[in-house]
């Protein structure tokens, strides 16, 4: 071989050692770099399922908040709400929201009316106040009048200071709910003041009983208290009147039968006496001899 053969083939050998470990680097660094872009990938697509999955439930999401907005209306919350009680009776509520949140701002500017529920504490749910008819409308505060009767008790309820949520309108299942217990607290309200009323009259008949049965008694057993002048009877009763007139008459009737047996023995005695009698005479004029008849002389 030619000299400069030799040396171009030692300067390759020498050459190629680094270029085999260099290419065998670079194979190892794209392995790697295509195992890390192959996770990337793998990532992504995970990524994206993720983010369209997230797309959906945001989108259910919405869309039970626009269902929610169409039953429910707006919400505005009243912090720094409290009762009022006036002197006109109607109980109202100062609540903390006004016009600068858009409350009474529309159509129904005029006499907007809003459903009001207490803020509830830790562990607990909010409570439902009642529908308020919204005036004295100011910039961060307003006036509410309950539009209904309250119930017994009920004002004594309310919060005096407090946070309460506005809705502007209820679900139908609501309404019909809340007409459904107002119609039954009415119909029982009906049946409380008709069971009163049958007790009142109880209690009168009672009463007059109790006074009809103490007159009776005072008539049997008598009146200590009876005014001067009043009547045996009425000082003593009935009871020991008839008493009394009822031992008079056992008295009468033993005086009765002594005389009755009296009488009778009395007449068995002349009766006796008489036969005795009779028979004496009898006796007698059958010893006395007959009476010859008297000569009749003639003229």
């Amino acid at each position: 071989m030619h000299l400069y053969g030799k040396i171009f083939l030692w300067m390759a050998v020498v050459i190629l050692i680094p270029a085999i470990f260099l290419t065998t680097m670079a194979l190892d660094v794209r392995s790697k770099w295509q195992a890390e872009v192959k996770e990337r990938q793998e990532k992504l697509k995970s990524s994206e399922q993720q983010l369209a999955e997230m797309r959906l439930t945001v989108r259910n999401l919405e869309e039970e908040l626009q269902q929610e907005s169409h039953l429910w209306g707006e919400v505005w919350q009243a912090p720094g709400s409290r009762a009022l009680l006036l002197n006109d009776g109607i109980p109202r509520f100062d609540f903390g929201v006004g016009q600068n949140a858009g409350l009474g701002v529309g159509p129904d500017s005029q006499s907007p009316t809003v459903f009001a529920f207490v803020e509830p504490q830790p562990g607990e749910s909010s409570r439902f106040l009642g529908e308020f008819e919204i005036g004295d409308l100011k910039a961060a505060r307003s006036g509410g009048r309950l539009l209904r009767n309250p119930y017994p008790g009920e004002v004594q309820t309310w919060p005096q200071q407090g946070k309460v949520h506005l809705r502007q309108t209820l679900p139908g299942s609501w309404g019909s709910a809340i007409a459904e217990l107002e119609s039954a607290i009415i119909i029982a309200g009906s049946k409380l003041e008709t069971m009163k009323i049958n007790e009142e009259i109880a209690s009168r008949q009672i009463k007059n009983s109790e006074e009809s049965l103490d007159q009776r008694l005072a008539e049997l057993n008598g009146d200590g208290n009876a005014a001067a002048g009043a009547s045996e009877e009425v000082l003593n009763g009935l009871v020991e009147t008839l008493r009394k007139y009822d031992s008079e008459r056992n008295s009468l009737l033993e005086k009765v039968q002594e005389l009755r047996r009296k009488v009778v023995n009395d007449y068995l005695s002349l009766t006796q006496q008489i036969s005795e009698n009779r028979e004496e005479v009898e006796s007698r004029q059958a010893e006395v001899s007959p009476e010859k008849p008297a000569v009749v002389i003639a003229r």
